[in-house]
């Protein structure tokens, strides 16, 4: 019975040790994003508006001008609606947009569909 006890009070106590030990857990707060601004970034290089909507912060002009560039560079002939451009390992899907009076384009990024480029003339 002593050695049953004893076993169970170095027990008790190892489990305080690693209780005392262990890594506090930190909160996880999850509250709405940002809500998303434009932000003019100049022409692209065929003299297009460039137009950031993003809730990210000084870089999204120069991911911006990429996407734009990938879309300009995409086969758009093809008769697809829609034109997907891979930039910095992240899919966005391009597409027409009739406008008033001019169409544009607006380019969505797959996994964060508030992150948009838009292309005006």
């Amino acid at each position: 019975m002593r050695s049953t006890r004893a076993a169970a009070v170095a027990l008790a106590g190892g489990a305080t040790l690693l209780a005392l030990t262990a890594a506090p857990a930190t909160a996880v707060t999850t509250g709405p994003k940002p809500p998303a601004r434009s932000v003019d970034c100049g022409q692209a290089s065929n003299g297009l508006q460039v137009i950031a909507v993003t809730t990210k912060g000084s870089t999204a002009c120069g991911t911006a001008h990429r996407v734009a560039e990938a879309w300009l560079g995409a086969d758009q002939q093809d008769g697809r609606k829609a034109v997907v451009v891979h930039v910095d390992g992240a899919r966005w899907k391009c597409r027409e947009k009739q406008g008033d009076p001019n169409p544009s384009t607006e380019c969505v990024k797959f996994k964060d569909r508030a992150e948009k480029v838009q292309l005006f003339s």
